[in-house]
């Protein structure tokens, strides 16, 4: 009775054909071998893969899929694992049926008797490639990210547009692995195109290339006229192409050219160029790199042609300035000479030296010397708003007791105050601050609030108006600082005028009974100026009807 063998048989071929199913329906190659490494059978995606067949397969045929150049690594390190028993595992690549080779991870594990014999090897083929290309984009995209940071680094300490170009043919060439790089930027003006850096083109190709017409065809000024990249693949198209720059192409022989357009808001101001010895495809990914190289050097093209202009602007600014103040110099010098003569010839008369004279006419020479004295203070004041705007006021910065300091200006504007009959009155805020000390210049701080007082005591109606003068202590941006009031119960400044009381040459209360009075519209400018320097503050606040008041902050002494 042969029953039970017959069945064993049975279950033992279903089984085959079941465990062949499963290995045909997995999408990888694989395969089984006897004890020796021969190798008895392929799945059928094996068939389909390599384009084979069984018999071409059977036993050592498989290594007629394999590469010649990594075949005998393979070789070596099966026949150690078969040797030893291990399991093996390595990656190589394999023909397919369209002759072109794919990376297949491959794992082969023996199979043991119950005596720890090797009987039998099952082996499988993982296509890597796709896994392998993704890893390696990866690993592109994130070098060329760091190429990018790095290059951007660089490109923030270039100042100049040589520097910019210096870096970007630099960095560039190394980013893309060209064997030349060079910036060139368009001059409209003279219809040509001209390199500002370059590498590796060697000094007669440089000189050769240095300003080339923007008509002649070349793949630089291609790309400038028509705004796009301009990309080639080999060295005959080259020759085609752009047969102007036959001797370029052969001299470095050139395979592959991209050059990029510098756009900056809409403009093409010049182009970058890449060129290779060797030819190649742009991918578009290694395209998008060189468009962002080419972005970014744009950026900074513009970024330093701004900061130039801005520099020479400054430079100008600063020379008109000091030719203002050497000619407001020289114009106080030539005024003072015949203003002097005139005061003085006037105060010649006034005595009688050159005869008697009559009280009206002792009253007309009054009038002399103070018209003199007046024009002698407006020429002072232009002289000084001129020195604090070139800078060349000088700061003798000490501790500063605040009641003497009060006390000394008030010596100065107390004949004014009296002759216009006004309260005058000082007071601190808080008994506190007696005592305390601020930090400044004592001669521009007594120079800052006499102005104010004058100004004050100018614009307080006469006989029934009041002039307060205060101090305390505060904090200003975080520092601590005495602060000075002045103020007044004069007529007030409207709301939108407060903040050009302090410009230059503004008077917003001149009326026209007063111009004869008045200065030129510099004591605030220069007050505020000077409070500036000493790091402090000149503010006001104001209501009309009712008055201002003048609040000078000044660092406080420790």
């Amino acid at each position: 009775d042969v029953t039970e063998q017959v069945r064993a048989r049975q279950a033992l071929t279903e089984s085959e054909r079941q465990f062949r199913t499963l290995a045909d329906a997995i999408p990888t190659l694989a395969w089984t071998a006897r004890a020796d490494g021969y190798i008895d059978w392929y799945n059928a995606r094996w068939y389909a893969y390599t384009g084979t067949t069984p018999e071409a397969m059977e036993g050592w045929g498989w290594s007629s899929v394999h590469d010649p150049a990594a075949l005998a690594e393979v070789m070596t390190q099966w026949s150690a694992s078969i040797a030893s028993g291990t399991a093996f595992e390595m990656t190589f690549p394999l023909r397919g049926a369209d002759g072109r080779f794919r990376q297949f991870l491959t794992r082969v594990t023996p199979v043991h008797d119950a005596d720890g014999r090797v009987t039998r090897w099952f082996g499988s083929n993982t296509d890597v490639e796709i896994e392998r290309a993704a890893r390696a984009a990866a690993e592109a995209a994130a070098a060329r990210t760091q190429q990018l940071q790095l290059l951007t680094a660089e490109l923030a300490a270039a100042v100049t547009v040589e520097d910019v170009a210096g870096v970007i043919v630099s960095a560039g060439q190394r980013a893309v692995g060209a064997a030349t790089s060079a910036l060139l930027l368009a001059h409209p003006e003279s219809q040509e195109v001209a390199i500002v850096r370059s590498v590796g083109l060697g000094e007669a190709m440089a000189q050769r290339y240095a300003r080339v017409p923007l008509a002649t065809r070349i793949p630089a000024t291609e790309s400038i006229h028509r705004g796009t990249p301009v990309c080639v693949t080999s060295h005959a198209e080259l020759l085609e192409r752009y047969p102007a720059a036959t001797d370029f192409w052969t001299t470095h022989d050139t395979q592959s050219i991209a050059s990029l357009p510098l756009t900056v808001a809409g403009e093409v101001i010049g182009a970058i160029s890449f060129t290779y010895a060797m030819a190649r495809q742009f991918l578009p990914e290694e395209l998008a790199f060189l468009v962002v190289i080419a972005r970014q050097a744009a950026l900074a093209v513009e970024r330093a042609r701004l900061f130039a202009a801005v520099r020479e602007a400054r430079a100008a600014a600063e020379e008109a300035n000091r030719a203002k103040t050497e000619f407001l110099s020289t114009m106080s010098h030539e005024l003072r000479t015949p203003l002097n003569a005139i005061g003085g010839y006037a105060e010649l008369l006034s005595m009688g030296l050159r005869g008697a004279v009559t009280e009206a006419q002792v009253a007309d020479l009054a009038r002399i010397r103070r018209a003199g004295q007046h024009l002698q203070s407006l020429i002072n004041d232009v002289l000084n708003f001129a020195k604090v705007e070139a800078g060349r006021v000088e700061f003798d910065v000490q501790p500063i007791a605040i009641e003497p300091l009060l006390i000394s200006v008030e010596e100065l504007v107390m004949p004014q105050i009296q002759t216009r009959g006004l309260e005058y009155r000082r007071q601190n805020t808080t008994t506190e601050v007696q005592g305390v000390m601020l930090r400044a210049d004592p001669e521009k701080v007594r120079q800052i609030l006499v102005n104010v007082l004058s100004n004050a005591i100018r614009y307080t109606p006469a006989s029934n108006g009041r002039i307060t003068v205060s101090y305390d202590v505060g904090e200003r941006s975080s520092t601590e600082v005495v602060r000075i009031a002045i103020a007044d119960t004069g007529r007030g400044i409207p709301a939108d005028q407060l903040d050009r009381i302090f410009e230059p040459f503004v008077q917003v209360q001149r009326t026209l009974s007063e111009s004869s009075q008045q200065g030129v519209g510099l004591g605030l400018a220069i007050s505020r100026d000077l409070a500036r320097a000493m790091d402090g503050d000149l503010t006001v606040e104001s209501t009309l009807g009712v008055g201002s008041t003048f609040t000078l902050a000044l660092p406080r002494a420790t």
